[in-house]
């Protein structure tokens, strides 16, 4: 096969890689995965390939991608689950690709339509913005997105320097539905949306992330599609791949999602909204009003469903909330259909209808969540609610996104590549978990090391004289111990990673004022600083100590002496009374399986090796990871998170 050996060529001791990259070496995993991904594409097959740390999967996957695009003429997508990520490929791998590859292709990023400016909507909410922006913010926000669009040609959100509010930006962006399409003055030359949609047509390569993808997978089951055709498609990062899945086919409904859409329509309280401008609009105003006391009460029964404060319960009966929220939204979404005829334009009819179809959505949704049982696949639905009343929630989703990526995406995509460094539960034939997962059964597997040298750079420590994790005063006070001893030893440069925001928050309050005496900057996540802002003042220090929860166990990447300590403070099983982890378990064991043998001990062990791939990022790179979770231990399974690792030494403390 041609493209296999071009990608044997590419990466030779000789080869374009070599001569122009920097500090590159020829790595055994990278070729053996680069070829491997060359004859899946070629052969149409599918390949599910773990690559540990350190292997460059990057240029694993994108060198044979690249050369089965040129030679073939095939369109190939590569989806990522992160930013970083994504502006790595676009900003870096493959403007190299682009210099050192036989043959010319074309490579894109695509966006989310809300991206992008729609330059129609921007007239008119310009047209109102006396009237619309009353408060002075907001009216600024509006003539600086036309500023910079007029004078820089700022098209995409990210262009604005700082970026407009999301309500300001709301009132401009270019949304489904929302849209006159060739009638539009702006269409053929100077809509946004369309012109990035024209490039990704022309497109060889297109680079996406997960949401976007399986947004257009959504649509394509209804006969719609996002994104253009494609014959080959590579997901980097498929760790993140079933949760991003089930939250696309499942539906939620916020109280917060229905207030700012009132907002748009009704500002009662700060400036004017959208029905304001059209006469004889009373009536809809009124029953926005109406909308917005139902869906408070609706709400506050949620709460009280729940049982107060941060809680989650399930919905199992179609009576266990009464709705009287739909019938609400039907009468507004009625009242503004009557409007919508007797608007003077049709960009103002276009408007109207784009609301009524977010209410009907809006309807659906609340409908499909409130009759549990009634979907054709397994699926929990619950009701949760957050410390502030604006954060309750209402949501269903399938149990499994298997049957679904089976039928709409292996079965219609003649070439499937998922990847990433943490895939498999065991260092040998470890990617059943994930293949059963993902309705991958059919793809052909392999796992590649890392080429890093765990074994002396790294120490896995465990101190002995903790005890097994519990609740009460005494256990944090004695864990808190624990992780200062260490912190002391690393003076700072380190991740502390948890699994709860309210035990994380406890510990904070049980070190806080120690680490300020040390000198050791603290950062603690969900509190003064966004998530980038955080990454970036930990960075620049050389002693600081960062808390992070869920989303700081992955797709972090600090390299040298910065960070030197890791600290995963519990193993990260789910919790198994949330509702949707309670009805996995309970499906896989009425399918004849063990919950925890089948699901929580295999996830947990793949977000075990996230954490810890967060402290060896380079060759060089040397540091301590602690488990302050004695049973890693003592436990049975406990050898099951240790063995699914890189080869490590561990140390009893």
């Amino acid at each position: 096969m041609t493209e296999v050996n071009e990608v044997a060529d590419f990466f030779a001791a000789e080869g374009p890689a070599a001569r122009r990259l920097p500090g590159f070496r020829t790595r055994p995993e990278q070729l053996e995965m680069a070829r491997a991904v060359a004859a899946a594409m070629a052969e149409r097959r599918h390949l599910l390939v773990e690559a540990g740390t350190g292997v460059g999967k990057s240029l694993g996957y994108l060198v044979p991608a690249v050369l089965e695009a040129v030679a073939s003429g095939r369109r190939v997508l590569v989806s990522t689950q992160t930013l970083s990520l994504q502006d790595q490929l676009i900003g870096k791998d493959i403007p190299f690709l682009e210099k050192v590859l036989p043959g010319r292709f074309r490579a894109e990023l695509a966006k989310g339509r809300s991206n992008y400016l729609a330059p129609r909507r921007l007239e008119l909410a310009l047209g109102g913005v006396d009237e619309v922006a009353a408060d002075a913010e907001t009216r600024q926000g509006l003539l600086e997105i036309r500023r910079g669009f007029d004078r820089q040609h700022w098209t995409e959100r990210q262009h604005f320097h700082p970026q407009p509010r999301f309500d300001v930006w709301e009132q401009v962006q270019s949304e489904h539905g929302n849209c006159l399409g060739k009638s539009c003055p702006h269409h053929d030359d100077d809509c946004p949306y369309h012109v990035a949609r024209r490039r990704l047509a022309d497109a060889d390569l297109i680079v996406v992330n997960h949401s976007l993808y399986l947004s257009d997978l959504a649509l394509r089951m209804q006969g719609a599609r996002i994104l253009p055709d494609h014959d080959v498609v590579v997901f980097d990062e498929a760790h993140g791949l079933e949760t991003t899945a089930l939250e696309h086919f499942g539906a939620r409904l916020t109280l917060r999602m229905l207030r700012l859409l009132l907002m748009r329509l009704h500002r009662r309280y700060k400036g004017l909204g959208f029905l304001q401008l059209v006469p004889g609009s009373e009536r809809a105003r009124m029953l926005c009003e109406e909308v917005e006391a139902v869906a408070e009460d609706f709400f506050g029964r949620v709460r009280d469903f729940c049982g107060g404060g941060a809680r989650e319960r399930e919905i199992v009966a179609p009576d266990d909330l009464q709705d009287d929220l739909s019938t609400a939204l039907g009468e507004l979404a009625g009242a503004l259909a009557d409007l919508r005829f007797r608007c003077d334009s049709e960009a103002r009819e276009i408007e109207f209808q784009s609301y009524i179809a977010r209410i009907d959505q809006m309807r659906d949704g609340l409908r499909r969540i409130l009759s549990p049982g009634q979907g054709g696949r397994p699926a929990v639905h619950w009701a949760e609610t957050g410390i502030k009343p604006s954060a309750s929630s209402i949501q269903c989703k399938p149990l499994e996104a298997a049957e679904i990526l089976r039928t709409w995406l292996f079965d219609r995509v003649g070439s499937v590549i998922l990847t990433s460094a943490t895939l498999a539960t065991g260092r040998q034939g470890g990617l059943t978990f994930a293949a059963r997962s993902l309705g991958a059964e059919a793809a052909d597997q392999l796992q590649l090391g890392s080429p890093f040298d765990y074994e002396h750079n790294v120490r896995l420590r465990v101190p002995t004289w903790l005890d097994e994790p519990r609740s009460g005063p005494d256990y944090e006070e004695s864990l808190a111990n624990a992780l200062m001893h260490y912190l002391r030893k690393s003076q700072g440069g380190a991740f502390v990673l948890f699994t709860s925001y309210d035990f994380m928050r406890r510990i904070r309050d049980r070190v806080a004022d120690e680490l300020r005496e040390l000198g050791f900057p603290l950062l603690v996540q969900g509190e003064e600083m966004p998530r980038a802002m955080m990454i970036e003042a930990f960075r620049e220090s050389q002693n600081s100590v960062l808390f992070g929860n869920d989303s700081f166990w992955q797709g972090v990447d600090v390299q040298g002496e910065t960070l030197r300590l890791v600290v995963l403070v519990r193993l990260p099983f789910a919790v198994p009374t949330a509702p949707l982890q309670r009805a996995r378990a309970k499906l896989v064991e009425e399918r004849g399986g063990h919950s925890f043998r089948d699901l929580s001990l295999p996830e947990a062990i793949i977000k075990f090796k996230q954490g810890f791939g967060r402290l060896i990022r380079t060759e060089t790179d040397r540091g301590t990871v602690v488990v302050l979770d004695t049973r890693i231990l003592s436990k049975p399974y406990g050898k099951a998170f240790i063995e699914a690792l890189p080869p490590v030494q561990v140390i009893r403390d």
